[in-house]
């Protein structure tokens, strides 16, 4: 499928494996709130790793972002990064370097699983008995690794969306955070760590506060909210609001002070912003089955888009629990 979609001022014919729901779902201006965090914490000249770069969206933002910076986009799903490919040749960027390849702790062979039309939820175990999933075979290096060979000199900032392997991604990459100190930019899924990789959300969020001194969760459904998971007391609150309402999909974590500051300026020019049209703003109703909201109807697409998105990833499995990890 095609779609023409409007990156950081850059249009991009972006074409994606057929029925791929990713692009289907994708506005036509991208991932603004993704941009926002980008520009909040790149500049041009700064080096950029897209772990998980699916069929490129992320990847084009930020070239367009840190360029002459460079781009490591890394997909291992074949299909997705024959996309990948084609859609920054499209971009005209020559700033990326697209790599077919896992990240994990150590150097190995994984498996990746999917089924058509969700090539950008494929998450690292196997299909047994799992109706119209295939296994992917990939060789995944770790980030420290691709990282030296690269020859970044300047890494600034790494995305990492990889279905609840993040972990795996992070124990890979003791010399990069230690050498280069960069942002790091995570998803935050319990049911992908749960289900695919048996990890906990709270041994995950313990895990990740012993790697970084500043760790913050985000939530784009209105405007950016943003919650210290550094302070023990936001912990409760942060586990509920993810696993019951699937809120705060993403940290952001990193070594420097200035963290909140550049992140409360982010949501502060986002409540700033422009307002769009009239009939744009005019308030909708959405439901989470107890209460019912008053959102405008960006909010209230951003809040259904992610429902839509979870509720056909869980309705994916069977009942039978044959799913396996």
């Amino acid at each position: 499928m095609e779609k023409e979609l409007t990156l950081a001022g850059l249009p991009v014919l972006f074409t994606a494996p057929a029925e791929d729901y990713y692009l289907q779902m994708m506005p036509l201006d991208g991932d603004t709130d993704l941009e926002a965090v980008f520009r909040g914490f790149c500049k041009s000249g700064d080096d950029f790793v897209d772990v998980g770069a699916n069929i490129g969206v992320t990847a084009v933002l930020a070239a367009s972002i840190v360029a002459p910076g460079r781009v490591l986009a890394i997909e291992p799903m074949p299909s997705t990064f024959s996309h990948l490919q084609q859609n920054i040749d499209a971009a005209g960027l020559d700033n990326v370097k697209c790599l077919r390849l896992a990240v994990a702790s150590s150097p190995s062979d994984v498996s990746l699983v999917a089924r058509p039309g969700f090539g950008f939820a494929a998450y690292v175990g196997h299909a047994d008995g799992l109706d119209e999933y295939t296994d992917y075979p990939a060789k995944a290096l770790p980030l420290d690794q691709l990282v030296a060979d690269e020859g970044l000199r300047s890494l600034r900032f790494v995305k990492i969306d990889v279905e609840g392997y993040e972990l795996e991604v992070l124990r890979g990459a003791p010399w990069v955070l230690d050498t280069f100190k960069p942002v790091v930019f995570l998803e935050s899924n319990p049911y992908c760590l749960n289900i695919f990789q048996k990890v906990s959300l709270v041994d995950f969020i313990a895990e990740v506060l012993s790697i970084f001194p500043f760790v913050f969760a985000l939530d784009f459904t209105a405007a950016v909210s943003i919650l210290d998971l550094t302070a023990s007391e936001n912990l409760p609150g942060f586990y509920h609001e993810s696993v019951v309402n699937n809120g705060f999909p993403n940290l952001i974590c990193g070594f420097e002070a200035d963290m909140r500051e550049r992140l409360e300026q982010i949501r502060q020019e986002t409540v700033n912003a422009t307002p769009p049209a009239p009939h744009v703003t005019s308030p909708e109703s959405v439901s989470d089955g107890s209460e019912t909201m008053t959102v405008s109807r960006r909010e209230r697409d951003s809040i259904l888009l992610k429902r839509r998105v979870m509720t056909k990833i869980r309705g994916a499995f069977p009942h039978r629990g044959a799913a396996s990890s």
